[in-house]
C-alpha cells in the first residue's frame, strides 16, 4: 500500500456505488485491514482517534448563556418597556416568566450533563 500523501475521502454516494475493489483502492486499504506501516503512517498524519476535551464553563457562565435566546431577549425588552411606563405588575410578571424559564433550562441542562458525564 502506498503512503497517505494525498487523502480525499469519497462522498457517501460514491462509497455506496463504487465496486469493492475500487473503494478499497481509493481508501488505500484491503479486506484484511491496514498494514502496520500504513496504520503507523496514518497515525502520524491524523493522530489518535480521540475526542478533544473542551474547556468546561462555570455554572454562572452556563446560566448567562441562556439569555442568548431571542424569545427571552424580546421578553426582557418587553419587561423593560413595561417598567419604563410604570406597569410594574406587568414588568414583574414578564421578568418572573423569563427567570423561571432560564432556571428551568439551566436545571435541565445541568441534569443532562450529569447523566452524560
Amino acid at each position: 500500500m502506498g503512503g497517505v500523501t494525498s487523502w480525499t475521502l469519497p462522498s457517501l454516494s460514491e462509497i455506496l456505488t463504487l465496486p469493492i475493489d475500487e473503494l478499497l483502492s481509493r481508501l488505500k486499504t484491503s479486506l484484511s485491514g491496514l498494514s502496520s506501516d500504513e496504520a503507523e503512517a496514518r497515525l502520524k498524519i491524523f493522530g489518535y482517534n480521540e475526542l478533544v476535551e473542551r474547556k468546561k464553563r462555570t455554572a454562572f457562565i452556563k446560566f448567562l448563556f441562556h439569555f442568548r435566546s431571542p424569545l427571552l431577549t424580546i421578553l426582557l425588552i418587553a419587561g423593560l418597556i413595561s417598567g419604563f411606563f410604570e406597569e410594574t405588575v406587568n414588568a414583574a410578571i414578564i421578568f418572573s416568566i423569563v427567570f423561571a424559564s432560564i432556571l428551568l433550562d439551566f436545571y435541565q441542562e445541568s441534569k443532562a450533563e450529569m447523566l452524560n458525564a
